[in-house]
């Protein structure tokens, strides 16, 4: 798994979405992948995993209309964590706390 990135490396820097219920989403992220608010105002929340550097940013459009049943939204993004050791962390957190994850295996 050393390995995984190949040349050329490409990273996402900011990631900007759009939320039904700001206030919703803001707890997800903060209880549930343990994000920190680095700003917030009525519309917008800019979240941060060192208090400095912006990597989410939620915002609750005036004119937000619900997704329709049986329709896709976001589809995924991903965050990347510095080792293996990190990603076992948060699995025993998310065991502690009762959240089951789904694993994929993609071929």
């Amino acid at each position: 798994m050393e390995n995984f990135h190949q040349k050329p490396i490409t990273f996402v820097g900011e990631v900007s979405i759009n939320v039904l219920d700001l206030n919703k989403a803001i707890l997800f992220y903060q209880e549930i992948i343990g994000l920190q608010v680095l700003k917030k105002t009525d519309r917008q929340a800019v979240l941060t995993t060192d208090g400095k550097t912006p990597l989410l940013t939620l915002e609750q459009p005036r004119d937000v209309i619900p997704k329709e049943g049986r329709t896709t939204g976001l589809y995924h993004f991903a965050l990347l964590l510095p080792s293996r050791a990190d990603l076992s962390i948060f699995y025993a957190i998310y065991f502690k706390r009762n959240i089951h994850l789904e694993r994929r295996i993609m071929k």
